[in-house]
């Protein structure tokens, strides 16, 4: 059973240039990777903490606030990291989606049914703008509702392919995703669950580099990571494409 699904793994989502003529794939890796190598490789101070840590040791055991309190200490420095990882996690979860649409796209090649490209960009922008606006609830949501939220993965992932698909319009989209994932909810949670075992074990044996260079262990583990949402983003894609042959198989029966 399980070389089974590994077998059915890697001929799926662990290659992941494998998109139409591979320069789409080759160029959202590099960029994805970029982020995560910008972030990785900024100057000490800004990813230094220390006084804020301190701060809020003291107001934990503190039983007044008194005006020193009231003042948090935050850096110039962390304020730029803060906003240079909110921007980065933004853009990689954008180079997902791009990717998803990307792959069905190239998967839907010759059946007649892409969008055309305007379009395509027209929704991909609208996608982008929604994330952007809600992304302070989202954040919240995601933060204090962690593990309820990862029970709703299989729900959530395909509503971006569906949208970047032209299939739904954008509200009729996420209705159509939930809907549609009944049947599909334990294939879609063993495939992420059981490829994220597989970027466990890869970032385990990547940590070895650790000992021999922390730039060359920084590089790869930023590469493994970038290798990892991609696949993600491959899971999401399949999982919708067979959403939709059981919905037409469906109305053929029908």
């Amino acid at each position: 059973m399980l070389i089974e699904s590994f077998k059915r793994w890697r001929a799926l989502y662990i290659n992941v240039d494998q998109l139409g003529r591979r320069i789409a794939s080759k160029l959202i890796f590099v960029f994805l990777l970029a982020l995560k190598l910008g972030i990785q490789f900024m100057p000490a101070e800004y990813s230094d903490f220390s006084q804020l840590t301190a701060w809020l040791d003291t107001v934990m055991q503190s039983t007044e606030m008194t005006d020193d309190l009231m003042m948090i200490p935050l850096t110039t420095a962390n304020v730029i990291y803060i906003g240079l990882v909110a921007a980065s996690v933004y853009l990689t979860l954008l180079g997902v989606f791009l990717y998803s649409g990307l792959f069905l796209r190239s998967a839907r090649k010759h059946s007649g049914t892409n969008i055309p490209a305007g379009a395509f960009a027209g929704r991909f922008i609208v996608l982008a703008l929604f994330l952007l606006l809600f992304s302070v609830p989202l954040l919240f949501v995601t933060v204090y509702g962690f593990f309820i939220m990862l029970l709703f993965i299989p729900f959530i992932c395909t509503i971006p392919v569906c949208y970047l698909s032209g299939d739904f319009g954008f509200w009729r989209a996420i209705g159509s995703s939930v809907r549609r994932t009944r049947g599909f909810y334990l294939m879609i949670m063993a495939d992420v669950t059981g490829t994220y075992v597989l970027y466990l074990i890869a970032s385990f044996i990547v940590m070895l580099l650790s000992f021999a260079s922390q730039t060359a262990y920084l590089i790869v583990s930023s590469a493994v990571d970038v290798w990892y949402y991609l696949i993600f983003a491959r899971i999401c894609t399949f999982a919708y494409i067979a959403m939709c042959k059981k919905s037409n198989a469906h109305k053929i029966s029908v």
